[in-house]
């Protein structure tokens, strides 16, 4: 039989083809041609190979497969009046160790990569820490989870896209031989780590046409009109219409004690006259999913003239060569 490890390994390497956010239907064909089928015990929409379920979620900012590998069941359900307290304790304890344990021996067999920087954006909520992989555009994250005390342990193996940003990015709108460079000991202020790298790969001003990336001795909070803003709107980027697109600096990871990871979680807001739209997502991001076609409505319909994609009049196909 496969074994687990070569199982996921299997799934990652199919989801490597895919380069952009698929539909639900593209995740299901990619499970089915894995060898998973549709659960006869719940909705079309889960997927049964040997003892593990996987479903599918996906939008038009992201997609994900969420594989569940093994149920070690509720701890708290443990009959207590069996156990004596310290053997409760004990066993409740074992309980964890071993789904521990079992994540430890499948990301140890596991023959993939481990994921880069920007490889989990910081606002899609989820870390699983150490164990993170990469798969081309994906992520594989593996972990013991339970999300709540009275909910089960499952061992659960979490595939998302929006891995290596950077490449698809640059594949998108190549960047400047020499770009401008930029002194960053004259910059007092926290940015984001994903911005320090679209300005020092494409320079501040014009990226792939669609906009203008503010210099960060130039980055400006916007105006107050007339009432109390908070959180502050720090202006990112604007485009010929009229947009803007800003940060919202304020934290979503309250809890990190480092105050750079503190600020890697801003929220985006695009703005126009007469409409404001907010994105949970960081901006390479939000660059990459504009510029392949999952947000229609994020950027202007056309290009300013001059070179954006390798070939200007298409959109970069879903899957590599």
């Amino acid at each position: 039989m496969t074994s687990i490890s070569g199982r996921l390994t299997d799934l990652a390497h199919r989801l490597s083809r895919i380069v952009d956010v698929p539909a639900d239907d593209e995740l299901e064909g990619v499970l089915i041609a894995a060898g998973w089928e549709p659960s006869t015990r719940r909705d079309h929409r889960v997927f049964q190979l040997d003892e593990m379920l996987a479903y599918t979620r996906s939008h038009h900012g992201g997609a994900e497969i969420i594989v569940d590998i093994r149920d070690f069941g509720d701890p708290q359900d443990l009959d207590r009046e069996e156990y004596a307290d310290s053997d409760h304790e004990t066993i409740s304890a074992q309980l964890y160790a071993d789904a521990e344990a079992l994540a430890d021996s499948i990301a140890d067999e596991l023959d993939l990569p481990p994921a880069g920087p920007f490889d989990i954006d910081p606002l899609e909520g989820w870390h699983f820490d150490p164990y993170l992989f990469r798969a081309g555009h994906w992520v594989l994250a593996l972990a013991d989870v339970q999300q709540d005390s009275d909910l089960p342990l499952i061992v659960e193996a979490h595939f998302a896209w929006g891995a290596d940003l950077e490449g698809r990015l640059t594949a998108l709108v190549a960047p400047p031989a020499h770009p401008p460079a930029v002194d960053w000991t004259t910059i007092t202020r926290l940015l984001p780590t994903d911005y320090r790298w679209l300005v020092d790969t494409y320079g501040p001003g014009p990226l792939g046409g669609y906009l203008d990336l503010a210099a960060p001795d130039q980055l400006l909070p916007t105006p107050d009109v007339g009432r109390l803003v908070w959180p502050e709107r720090l202006t990112a980027a604007t485009t010929d219409d009229g947009t803007t697109i800003s940060w919202l600096t304020q934290s979503n990871r309250p809890w990190e004690n480092d105050p750079q990871e503190q600020v890697n979680s801003w929220n985006l807001l695009l703005s126009r006259p007469g409409h404001d739209r907010e994105y949970h997502c960081c901006l390479l991001r939000f660059l990459v999913l504009a510029l392949t076609g999952a947000l229609p409505e994020a950027l202007p319909r056309r290009p300013r003239p001059g070179p954006l994609l390798p070939n200007s009049s298409d959109v970069p196909p879903r899957l590599a060569p």
